[in-house]
């Protein structure tokens, strides 16, 4: 009984001091004193939008943000320069009414070299953009401040780019139209999808041996795991660095992501904002350029790339990537030399020893799986986010810890100590190895600690005589749970509480290490505790998960600054017989509110429809009065067929200038090209997928674009013009919207209309 509690106390010690030390995932740090000023950067941010609006790409909003900036540099004696120009591209597709604004500090080199630091200054429709993204926008008008009398070699660009929601397009437009963009070597590129947490490193260009090594000198504190970096690199997501390191610039991109409830939302406020997010941007922001500017920007490119994870956001551990797979087969061989060494290899204790080992790892799944229903999934939480995450942490621990107890207490003891700890210890260098070949920047989960226990546990069993190393063991564990717990709080962003079963394996490698210290030698058994300890341990730790998980299920899922994203739209096109309809839609991201839907009136059952014309979708629908609202136009000017080619020409038109408008090709359109203001956003390849076709076109108001589209001659186009714009003045959607509780937030076009009209041409 005793040991069995030793081990539970010593485990409930190991999680809280790894949860203490890493508080720095969920609040971010307080960085040290460097002379960026947060009170100074903050009431900057109140300047730029004291009116807390919505400032999408193109609109009058926006435009007062655009010129606070300027007044911010001009300020500081710096020269803004205006880059106004209406953007089309076909990476998604679509156009965007530009205003970029950057200024120049001149370094005092021969001028051929330049860093670049940017953020974008857009919002999306309904956001007032606090974290994202004029946190970074004002973070950046504070360290240009700072700088503005310090000399560095390098010429320094302070870009603040216009269009980022809409499509990256402030960035490709910089990059393909600024003839600055020739000098930049180095990017550095601030981000928000939230409004907390730490400012962490999560994307860098390749090859960032030099890079890193920059960074983790810098930074005071650091926040980054190349593991991240691996991830998101697969992922289909973009940022303006993407723009950048297309462009053969070397970067680092920054952002934080916490309370990501509020990303998009109503209420990005600068109330809701954390003061420490906005400090560790600028501490992240300044030091970097302190430490590039007079940098020989040249040496930025070294070949291959770094591991590297940060110590509780304290310093920076890395390593050249190339000597993972080297040093996992070490630590494999080290641990061959402790089962010889400690007389682990007897084929049943190996036996009980691997079954245990992998038994674990399938608990922990299933344990995940079982408490994702308290969890999340009855609870109906947000995909992303939770207001009071703790008791769900703890029920998740639980299960772990059960997990491990469960093992150790069977299986491990049937193994013994020594083929116990080589069975768990090997999987974990296996895992390593794994790794290091098929996730490089990965390795360091496994590989930390299955190489501080295969070194220190050779030393040891040399040290004791061939005695199952112990020690070694232990300290294995502490490094086990420090990559646990880290990654188990790091990708709370990632995944919440309805995936469980994708939260405990990151748990594993805690329980790897801790069950085999729970065995005892099979040559004394009478060591081992008696059954009746053994369950009331096991008892009591399934008695702590059982309440954690109550107290999650019951806790509230959604609060007034973590709510649910709610949007009402008043939906108005034409039915299949060519008359105008109109209807209110509800959209909810994530579970819906069931009370909310009732009280409103809404339908139980979702119906299918068409967003934009064309991208299958389902909401719940009641009918609406038709305010017969003016929709988008397209007017032909011409329509002839040269060289097989039929070539319809014309402009396209908002109804309302709203904040964006566009167009839906049928996926069976038969067409060559669709171009707009002489650029082809969408070409024949892309018509002849069989796939959906649509482009967007934000921040045009009333003015009209002109458009061409080549089509196959005889055979028709079926498209859609959508537009969104605000909500008619009506008292039915008003009282809608009154009936919404203050734990629902609209999310990115926010309340709205949606015009349509169909064509064929």
């Amino acid at each position: 009984m005793k040991s069995n509690w030793l081990w539970f106390v010593a485990n409930i010690a190991i999680f809280a001091f790894m949860f203490a030390g890493l508080r720095v995932l969920d609040d971010g740090p307080t960085p040290p004193d460097n002379g960026f000023n947060v009170e100074r950067a903050f009431s900057m941010l109140e300047t730029l939008n004291p009116e807390g609006r919505p400032h999408p790409a193109g609109s009058e909003e926006n435009r007062r943000i655009r010129k606070r900036i300027e007044q911010a540099l001009e300020k500081n004696d710096y020269e803004p320069v205006l880059q106004k120009e209406d953007f089309c591209t076909s990476m998604h597709a679509g156009c965007t009414a530009l205003e970029n604004v950057f200024a120049v500090k001149k370094g005092t080199g021969a001028g051929d070299d330049a860093i670049l630091i940017t953020a974008h200054y857009d919002s999306a429709p309904v956001a007032p953009g606090a974290g994202d993204d004029l946190a970074a926008v004002a973070a950046m008008l504070e360290t240009a401040r700072l700088v503005a009398n310090e000399s560095f070699e390098n010429d320094v660009i302070f870009l603040l780019a216009d269009g980022e929601e809409t499509g990256l397009r402030g960035a490709m437009a910089f990059a393909e139209h600024s003839p600055e963009m020739a000098r930049v070597k180095l990017v550095l590129n601030f981000e928000g999808r939230g409004v907390a947490g730490p400012s962490a490193m999560f994307e860098t260009s390749r090859n960032n041996r030099q890079l890193i090594n920059i960074y983790a000198k810098a930074s005071s504190r650091p926040v980054a795991n190349s593991l991240m970096y691996d991830i998101y690199r697969k992922m289909p997501n973009n940022t303006d660095l993407t723009i950048y390191k297309q462009a053969g610039a070397a970067g680092l991109n920054f952002a934080f992501s916490r309370g990501v409830a509020l990303y998009h939302s109503s209420r990005d406020s600068a109330e809701n904002l954390s003061l420490n997010s906005l400090a560790h941007h600028g501490d992240n922001m300044l030091s970097v350029l302190r430490q590039t500017g007079s940098l020989d920007l040249s040496s930025l490119e070294a070949k291959g790339d770094s591991t590297f994870v940060d110590l509780f956001g304290l310093t920076l551990l890395h390593w050249p990537a190339a000597l993972n797979l080297p040093a996992a087969l070490a630590a494999i061989l080290l641990l061959f030399g402790i089962g010889a060494r400690t007389n682990a290899f007897g084929a049943g204790p190996l036996a009980f020893g691997f079954t245990g080992a992998l038994s674990l790892i399938a608990g922990l799944v299933f344990i995940g799986w079982a408490l994702s229903f308290p969890l999340g999934v009855w609870p109906g939480i947000h995909p992303l986010d939770h207001p009071h995450p703790w008791p769900g942490r703890i029920a998740l621990l639980a299960g772990a810890v059960l997990v491990a107890f469960i093992s150790g207490t069977t299986l491990s003891v049937r193994a013994g100590i020594a083929a116990s700890l080589f069975a768990n210890w090997l999987l974990m260098a296996l895992f390593a190895l794994a790794l290091s070949i098929l996730l490089p920047g990965g390795a360091y989960l496994a590989l930390a600690p299955a190489l501080v226990f295969a070194i220190a546990g050779f030393a040891e069993t040399f040290l004791r005589r061939g005695k199952p190393p112990i020690l070694a063991a232990m300290l294995g564990l502490l490094v086990a749970a420090y990559m646990a717990v880290y990654h188990f709080l790091f990708f709370d962003v990632v995944f919440n509480f309805q995936v469980s079963y994708l939260k405990t394996p990151m748990l594993a490698l805690t329980a790897l290490a801790s069950a085999p210290l729970l065995a005892t030698r099979r040559s004394e058994p009478r060591d081992a505790a008696p059954k009746s300890a053994t369950l009331i341990t096991g008892a009591f730790i399934a008695i702590v998960m059982a309440i954690a998980a109550t107290v999650a299920m019951f806790s509230q899922a959604y609060t007034e600054n973590r709510p649910r994203s709610t949007n009402l739209a008043y939906m108005q096109g034409t039915d299949s017989d060519g008359a105008t309809q109109a209807r209110w839609r509800l959209f909810t991201f994530g579970p819906s509110d069931e009370d909310f839907i009732a009280a409103a009136g809404f339908p139980e059952a979702p119906a299918a429809f068409k967003r934009f014309g064309g991208r299958d979708s389902k909401a719940r629908f009641l009918p609406a009065h038709n305010h017969d609202l003016a929709a988008p136009s397209l007017t032909i000017a011409s329509d002839d067929v040269s060289n097989g080619v039929r070539i319809v020409k014309g402009r396209l038109a908002a109804g309302r200038a709203g904040p964006f408008f566009g167009v839906t090709f049928s996926p069976e359109t038969k067409a060559k090209q669709f171009l707009v203001n002489g650029k082809v956003l969408i070409d024949e390849e892309k018509f002849l997928s069989g796939k959906l076709n649509q482009s967007f076109f934000n921040g045009f108001g009333a003015r009209s674009l002109s458009f061409e589209l080549h089509l196959v001659p005889g055979e028709p186009a079926d498209l859609t013009l959508f537009e969104v714009s605000a909500l008619p003045d009506d008292e039915t959607g008003q009282a809608i919207i009154d009936k919404r509780p203050n734990n629902a937030a609209p999310l990115q076009f926010g309340d709205h209309a949606e015009v349509q009209r169909n064509y064929r041409l």
